[in-house]
């Protein structure tokens, strides 16, 4: 347990004879903690690279979406429909394409670490990284995190062009547009 790993070490110099010392392998080996502790910086960049990529395209998907339905929206209006029910109709239809983006995806991405784990595809020079393939690990808890973040993040993302569109389309203005 890395928690205790300072305590245990005190204890274990406590016990042992003064003239030796018990070092942790964190002491022992700093570089290479050092090293691995860069992962969690690269992997937190990575994400939220990924994160900005994935509202632009939300984003654009959404308007593309309904700038192509600018009459219908008119017609909406025209009939009585309020904005907000209009909104809820595209962000229900971006929702199903996001979800079943979403689920292709996992399931492309989790046949890939299935066949990586089994077939060792992608290798390692053992020389350099003490390993011949790169290990894969699927913890299904952040799995399910990263799923639920992205997912709350995508929907409040869809409202935002949603909000725009619906608030400025003008009855006159969509029905002259087509």
């Amino acid at each position: 347990d890395f928690n205790q790993l300072n305590k245990t070490n005190e204890a274990i110099n406590h016990i042992i004879p003064y003239d030796l010392i018990s070092k942790t392998i964190i002491n022992r080996n700093k570089e290479i903690f050092d090293w691995i502790g860069l992962f969690d910086q690269n992997v937190l960049v990575l994400l939220i690279l990924v994160v900005i990529v994935i509202c632009i395209s939300i984003i654009s998907t959404q308007l593309t979406l309904m700038l192509e339905q600018i009459s219908t929206i008119g017609i909406l209006k025209t009939i009585g429909c309020n904005e907000l029910t209009i909104r809820n109709v595209f962000v229900h239809i971006s929702t199903n394409i996001l979800l079943k983006g979403m689920l292709i995806g996992n399931g492309i991405g989790l046949v890939l670490c299935f066949l990586q784990s089994k077939l060792h595809f992608i290798s390692l020079n053992p020389e350099n990284y003490y390993m011949s393939y790169v290990p894969i690990d699927v913890r299904w808890e952040h799995l399910l995190l990263t799923n639920g973040v992205v997912g709350i993040i995508s929907v409040c993302i869809l409202l935002l062009p949603a909000y725009y569109v619906t608030k400025k389309v003008q009855v006159v203005d969509s029905i002259r547009f087509s």
